[in-house]
């Protein structure tokens, strides 16, 4: 259906095996739009993927790395992570994120 109400999706773990992160995700044919909640201080350690992903920060502070840099966010902020990126996230405290990734195929 191409209308997705609020709290129609299962929340789940996301980026298993390398982050806390839950929320829940809305799977396209090209594009991956997740909407996830970090518990302070419950981040995503270091890690790579063959997705190009856009996240923006909606409520909290997290700290990212990403190309040898890394810098603290709050609302309104955005990190790109192109494909083959690693890139690592910090929730300072519990912070809500908006994550678009692209789908490639297998």
């Amino acid at each position: 259906m191409p209308i997705i109400l609020r709290g129609s999706l299962p929340e789940q773990a996301v980026g298993a095996g390398f982050s806390g992160a839950r929320g829940a995700v809305i799977q396209g044919e090209h594009i991956q739009v997740s909407l996830l909640h970090f518990r302070a201080h419950e981040g995503a350690q270091p890690h790579k993927h063959p997705e190009e992903q856009v996240s923006v920060v909606l409520r909290g502070r997290l700290m990212v790395t990403i190309e040898g840099g890394t810098q603290e966010l709050g609302p309104g902020d955005a990190f790109h992570a192109p494909a083959g990126v690693v890139h690592a996230a910090y929730p300072l405290e519990d912070t809500d994120v908006l994550a678009c990734k692209s789908v490639v195929p297998s």
